[in-house]
């Protein structure tokens, strides 16, 4: 079912149900743009929208496996989108989308949402005061991704999800979003890369699965709990990330958090500092391998329970610390770091901890 070149211009409502075997097209990439000033719901196998202006609130529930796509559009009303498939559904794959309206998103099976593309120009652009929440259907598993994404205005972002979904924000070596307010989010997996973020900026990774942070800037306090029992979490393993306020860190479970790899450097602006979180750093390891910090700012670390701290890797890459620093820990690996003012280390486990490597000490060893 297409329309093409369709102007409506009364306010009645549209709606229109069709099998998963069923595609619904409405605009296109090569015709002026239509308006539909009525309220529709249209729930089809996929469906495609392009170039079109919606004045009242449009609902949309995707049931089939092959991909759907939104390009062009401008929603000055709520938008509610229902993915029940194992497929994704684009927002602004190639065109940009004007969100100026509130939106829900809910995912009824294993499937994506992304708003924009891993390497297209185009982006999702939420207008300030409006927000993304979670629609009534849920968000019970598969993928929220914001590759390309802008939060105009303050207002929080936060989500809670269960262990089952994946948040990607960005892309390594593609696109990335922005934030301007505060962002909170709890998931399974959390992936965020080439983005920036100009409030604080919180997330919970609950997971086994691997995760990583590449490229990013973080202008206000970054706050990390892992609280998975297999699931590392990467930070600058796949691009350089900027750390332009105080860091928290918890981790909770036996997986741990890694600063640095693969060449990659972490780096801490002067006159910040880095800080156990409120839930404590209790398991797993943490790693500074590849990591700057600018500035001499003294710094002060305290883990617990069966942790380790790691100050460079065995590989040969290298953690700087320009200012005094104070550690303590169960278990303590110094591999070729460079301290350049007094360094304070306490290992409170009864283990037995191997170094390699040289460590150049600047300042006194305490």
């Amino acid at each position: 079912m297409a329309f093409y070149n369709l102007n409506v211009l009364g306010t009645s409502p549209i709606s229109y149900s069709l099998p998963s075997t069923a595609t619904i097209l409405i605009g296109d990439y090569y015709t002026p743009r239509v308006t539909y000033n009525c309220p529709i719901t249209l729930n089809a196998g996929t469906v495609h929208i392009y170039n079109t202006i919606f004045n009242k609130k449009l609902t949309v529930t995707k049931t089939a496996t092959a991909t759907s796509a939104f390009n062009g559009n401008s929603y000055n009303d709520t938008l509610d989108i229902i993915n029940s498939s194992t497929g994704t559904l684009y927002l602004a794959s190639s065109i940009t989308d004007s969100l100026k309206g509130n939106v829900w998103f809910s995912n009824t099976s294993t499937g994506q949402i992304a708003l924009g593309h891993v390497y297209a120009g185009s982006k999702v652009v939420l207008s300030s005061g409006k927000s993304i929440q979670i629609g009534t259907s849920g968000y019970g598993a598969g993928t929220l991704s914001f590759y390309k994404f802008e939060r105009l205005g303050t207002m929080p972002v936060s989500y809670s999800f269960s262990n089952s979904v994946t948040v990607d924000i960005g892309y390594v070596g593609g696109n990335g979003s922005i934030f301007n307010g505060p962002v909170n989010i709890t998931a399974g997996n959390i992936n965020v890369n080439s983005s920036t973020f100009h409030k604080k900026a919180l997330f919970n990774k609950t997971s086994n699965t691997t995760n990583s942070f590449n490229a990013n800037t973080f202008n206000d306090t970054l706050d990390i709990t892992n609280s998975s029992t297999a699931g590392a979490l990467f930070i600058s393993s796949n691009g350089n990330n900027f750390f332009n306020e105080d860091i928290y860190l918890s981790n909770t479970g036996s997986a741990g958090i890694y600063f640095g790899f693969s060449g990659n450097t972490a780096t801490l602006a002067a006159g910040k500092k880095i800080y156990i979180g409120s839930s404590g750093f209790t398991a797993g390891n943490l790693a500074f391998y590849k990591f700057t910090q600018s500035g001499s700012t003294a710094q002060s670390i305290t883990t617990t329970g069966t942790s380790t701290v790691t100050f460079g890797s065995a590989n040969a890459t290298v953690a700087t610390f320009n200012g005094a620093i104070t550690v303590s820990a169960p278990n303590l690996i110094f591999n070729g770091s460079v301290f350049n003012s007094t360094l304070t280390a306490t290992k409170t486990s009864s283990s037995t901890n191997n170094s390699t490597g040289e460590i150049p000490l600047m300042g006194m060893l305490l």
